[in-house]
């Protein structure tokens, strides 16, 4: 049960970081278009640990 625990606060904190990055590179739809390949690999990552997180949490 702990390293589930410790993992969840580990993706939790990864999506934090994921999240705070993509508000501040990201505000604007210019940004996106600017840099269209990065927006995706970061909104991949951020889905990815949203997914992760879920799973962790119905396996407590």
């Amino acid at each position: 049960m702990y390293i589930l625990k410790s993992s969840l606060k580990v993706h939790q904190e990864k999506l934090d970081h994921f999240l705070k990055r993509k508000e501040a590179l990201f505000t604007h739809a210019t940004d996106i278009q600017h840099d269209y390949g990065h927006y995706l690999i970061l909104d991949r990552a951020i889905e990815r640990e949203e997914n992760h997180i879920v799973w962790l949490t119905s396996h407590q």
